[in-house]
C-alpha cells in the first residue's frame, strides 16, 4: 500500500513564470535547493542537493508548459522511489499550485519519511511563493547576519595567521555597524566556535546560526594569532535588499560605485614606481600588480556570470586565487598605468553589460536581486584590496632595502 500528501499554494504571478522557477535549475536554487542539474525534457534526469548533505534524483514524467510537471524522486536515505507531480491552475492574474507527492510506502521508516516531506514541502512552497512574488529567499532572510567577510582557512593561512588550528572560519574583514564589529572582531581572526558548536568550515558556523534570529545573542570563540577569545555577539537582522527597477537605473548606480573607487586608486597609485608595484611585501601576498589583476579578472568574471544568470543558469564557479588566472593580465599589461587603464575598462564593460539587461530579466524578482548584491558587492571587494595594495606600499616603503 502507498499513500500521498497533498499541498495547495496560491501565488499572484502568472503559470508561465512558476513554470520555470520549477523547471530551470538556476530557479530552482532560488527556491529550493542549493546546488542543481536539469535536463527538463520527458524521460530527463535532475539532481537538487542541500548543504546539509540530503540529496534527491530522478526523471521527468511529465512536463506540459505552463500546466503539469511530473518526476520521480529519490532521496538519500529513502527506503524506496516516490513521485511528485505538480499542476498549475489559473486563476485571473494569478496561479493556484497543487503538488501531490505520493508512492509513501507504511512502515516506520516511511513514516520519517512522510514527515519529512510534509515539512519540507509545506517550507519550500512558503519560499516559493516569497521568491515569486518579492524576489526574497526566506531560507536568506530569516537568516541572522555576523557581519564578516569569510574564507576558508588553510594550513598556509592558519601558520601566518599565527593560529594553532587549521579548520574554522578566517575573517578578511568586518561590516560597520553589525554584530560582529560591535563585538570586537576583526581582520584577521578565526571563528572556531558558535553556541557551542564547533565551526568547521563557513557551512558550519551558518548551520550553527540557523537556529537563530536577528536579536538573539549568541557565543563565539575565536583565535585572534595564538590567544583564545570568547564573546558574547548580538546577531544582526538582515535587510531586506534593494531590487533594480530598470537596467539603465541600475547601471548608473553601478557607474558611480565604480567611479568611487577609481578615484581612490588614481590617488595611491600616482607616480608610484613600478619596482615598488611589482615587489611582493611577503612571500605569500601579492604585489600591487598582481591585486590590480585579480580586480581585472573579478570583473570578467561577474560578467560571465551575469551573462550565464541572463541565460538561466548562473553556475559559473570562482577558480581559486592562483597564479594561472593572474599571469595572462600581468603578462599583457606589465605598467601600473597600464593595469589600472584596463581595469577602468572592465569596470565600463560590467557597467554597459548591466544597461543591456533585458527587461525580462529583471522582471524575474530573484534573479535582479541576486544580480543587484553580486555586482553591488564588487566596490567593498575592491576596497579590501585598496588596503591591501596600501599595507603593502606601507611594508615596502618601510623595508631597510627601500627606504
Amino acid at each position: 500500500m502507498s499513500d500521498s500528501i497533498n499541498f495547495t499554494q496560491k501565488v499572484q504571478i502568472s503559470p508561465s513564470a512558476v513554470y520555470y522557477a520549477l523547471t530551470n535549475a538556476m530557479a530552482l536554487r532560488q527556491w529550493f535547493c542549493d546546488s542543481s542539474s536539469v535536463r527538463a525534457v520527458v524521460g530527463g534526469s535532475y539532481f537538487v542537493d542541500w548543504n546539509i548533505g540530503y540529496y534527491a534524483v530522478g526523471e521527468f514524467t511529465a512536463l506540459e508548459a505552463d500546466k503539469r510537471v511530473a518526476f520521480t524522486w529519490q532521496g538519500k536515505g529513502e527506503p524506496g522511489v516516490t513521485q511528485v507531480e505538480y499542476t498549475l491552475e489559473p486563476a485571473g492574474d494569478d496561479t493556484i499550485i497543487h503538488l501531490q507527492h505520493s508512492g509513501i510506502g507504511s512502515g516506520e521508516t516511511w513514516e520519517t519519511v512522510r514527515q519529512q516531506f510534509q515539512e519540507n514541502w509545506e517550507s519550500a512552497l512558503e519560499n516559493l511563493k516569497s521568491v515569486l512574488e518579492t524576489g526574497l529567499d526566506l531560507r536568506i532572510m530569516r537568516r541572522p547576519m555576523l557581519g564578516v567577510y569569510p574564507m576558508p582557512l588553510t594550513e598556509e593561512s592558519a601558520k601566518k595567521l599565527g593560529v594553532p588550528v587549521t579548520e574554522g572560519t578566517h575573517l578578511t574583514g568586518v561590516v560597520d555597524g553589525l554584530g560582529a564589529q560591535a563585538a570586537g572582531l576583526q581582520s584577521g581572526d578565526v571563528i572556531i566556535n558558535v553556541d557551542g558548536k564547533v565551526v568547521r568550515d563557513f557551512s558550519s558556523m551558518v548551520a550553527a546560526l540557523a537556529p537563530f534570529h536577528g536579536g538573539d545573542t549568541v557565543e563565539v570563540v575565536f583565535y585572534r594569532g595564538s590567544e583564545k577569545h570568547t564573546v558574547n555577539m548580538t546577531l544582526s537582522k538582515r535587510p531586506e535588499p534593494d531590487r533594480p527597477t530598470s537596467p539603465s537605473e541600475f547601471a548608473e548606480a553601478l557607474r558611480l560605485g565604480k567611479a568611487e573607487v577609481e578615484a581612490e586608486l588614481d590617488v595611491l597609485l600616482a607616480g608610484l614606481p613600478e619596482e615598488i608595484a611589482t615587489q611582493r611585501p611577503e612571500p605569500e601576498e601579492w604585489s600591487i600588480k598582481e591585486n590590480l589583476a585579480h580586480l581585472i579578472w573579478t570583473e570578467h568574471w561577474n560578467q560571465m556570470w551575469l551573462w550565464g544568470a541572463v541565460g538561466g543558469d548562473d553556475s559559473i564557479p570562482w577558480p581559486d586565487n592562483g597564479a594561472m588566472h593572474l599571469a595572462p593580465t600581468l603578462a599583457t599589461h606589465q605598467m601600473v598605468v597600464e593595469l589600472l587603464a584596463e581595469l577602468k575598462t572592465a569596470h565600463a564593460e560590467t557597467v554597459a553589460a548591466a544597461a543591456a539587461l533585458p527587461a525580462s530579466f529583471i522582471e524575474r524578482k530573484a534573479s535582479a536581486i541576486t544580480m543587484a548584491l553580486v555586482l553591488n558587492g564588487l566596490p567593498p571587494h575592491t576596497r579590501q584590496h585598496i588596503d591591501q595594495m596600501r599595507r603593502a606600499l606601507e611594508s615596502i616603503r618601510a623595508a631597510p632595502l627601500i627606504a
